[in-house]
């Protein structure tokens, strides 16, 4: 039965515009902070998200955890001020061999409220697999799997100390986020239609 001459398929798409969107954070916890990538070290470079509830895990570079993994965070080698970037891990050399399903793209929305606000998702042609990484910027990104998320930069520590056993200390960034992510694949709409 219809009511108001209303259509089922409008209830349908109502559901879908008001879509939940999980939104999270990587902690306060030093160790739960996402490190640039490190041979040497067990801090964890790498973050991924489960689609169903939107929940955000931190990961390690074992190609154990090749399923799970979107994000990873590395040096920027070509940086003067100690920078970092966000790479997709088909670009990481820890994931030589992982198949191109891996790929995932950024956009650099820029800084501040209003970057997070970002309702809608940009242009997948638009972005790229490596961006640099800015303490308040807002970041898209679109998963391997088409799902749409924003993640904000809350703080970038620069040159952590990290200690190797048995061998001479590094210095790698750290940082801490929020985040968003789209559960509707490939829907790119970041927060609900007003």
């Amino acid at each position: 039965m219809l009511l108001a001459g209303r259509p089922r398929v409008e209830a349908r798409r109502f559901s879908a515009v008001t879509s939940p969107r999980p939104e999270g954070n990587n902690g306060s916890d030093p160790a739960q902070y996402l490190y640039d990538y490190n041979v040497f070290t067990d801090t964890k470079s790498a973050y991924g998200w489960n689609v169903v509830t939107g929940q955000g895990t931190l990961y390690s570079s074992s190609p154990a955890n090749a399923n799970g993994v979107e994000i990873v965070m590395v040096e920027d080698p070509s940086s003067f001020d100690d920078g970092s970037r966000l790479i997709s891990p088909t670009l990481a050399d820890f994931t030589n061999g992982w198949t191109p399903r891996h790929r995932t793209t950024f956009l650099d929305l820029g800084a501040g409220d209003a970057a997070w606000e970002t309702s809608i998702a940009p242009d997948p042609l638009n972005m790229v697999e490596s961006v640099a990484l800015l303490e308040d910027h807002t970041y898209a990104f679109r998963t391997h799997d088409e799902h749409w998320g924003k993640l904000r930069v809350t703080e970038l520590m620069k040159n952590v100390v990290v200690f190797v056993p048995g061998s001479r200390p590094v210095y790698l960034n750290s940082a801490r986020f929020t985040f968003a992510l789209q559960l509707i694949q490939d829907y790119r709409r970041f927060k609900a239609a007003r």
